[in-house]
């Protein structure tokens, strides 16, 4: 019966004494892979849409009815894809009229738009959250309240984020006010240029507006 019990005690010991198997060392979550790639931004195109396509292209990738020209009087004519659905884009041809070959720039148009960055900025996200994202370093932007070019990023100020600027323009937008004076806001309206410092932003809530993916050229 010791026998017994003393050989018990050994196996007890040498079980627990194994090494943790594979499955064990390598329990827990996968690495994020990134945005998949019918949402990614980059600076090929945004979601299915590149920067090489023709209207010919889209034509091939998207059905008939997703796809909508308007004229815009700043702009003049855009292409509208699953317009009026988080997914919109809008697409702009160097073209003045058909056949339109040329992509000139890509745009997201929804306040809720899915689409990612490789580095996970989103339409949405705080003035905030995209300065943690910049490794706290400062973001300037046009004045959201200017008639060109409103809320357009202009620098990260060499951040973590700055690499993004190469390829993409980001649009910030107003989403909500705190109170405000009405001479406090008029003064700030003037203003061509923020920091997101500015002690105004801390009553006037940013965000991430859109995407815009263009050629440099």
């Amino acid at each position: 019966m010791k026998i017994f019990r003393w050989q018990l005690l050994l196996f007890s010991c040498l079980f627990a004494c194994q090494p943790p198997t594979n499955k064990t060392k390598h329990a827990g979550k996968e690495p994020y892979a990134g945005p998949p790639a019918a949402l990614l931004v980059s600076c090929d195109g945004i979601g299915r849409v590149k920067l090489s396509d023709s209207y010919a292209d889209l034509q091939k990738k998207f059905p008939k009815e997703v796809l909508a020209f308007h004229d815009n009087n700043v702009s003049g004519q855009f292409l509208s894809i699953k317009e009026r659905s988080p997914e919109q884009l809008n697409v702009y041809f160097k073209e003045q009229k058909p056949p339109f070959v040329h992509i000139k720039r890509i745009e997201t148009a929804a306040d809720n738009a899915p689409y990612l960055s490789a580095d996970s900025l989103h339409v949405g996200m705080t003035l905030r959250e995209l300065v943690n994202k910049n490794g706290h370093m400062p973001v300037t932007f046009r004045n959201v309240y200017a008639v060109k070019n409103p809320g357009l990023i202009l620098s990260f100020n060499n951040g973590d984020l700055q690499k993004a600027q190469a390829c993409l323009s980001l649009r910030m937008d107003v989403s909500e006010i705190a109170t405000v004076y009405v001479r406090e806001l008029n003064q700030f309206k003037k203003k061509d240029t923020l920091q997101s410092s500015d002690d105004m932003l801390n009553r006037i809530t940013t965000i991430l507006g859109a995407f815009v993916v263009q050629k440099n050229n």
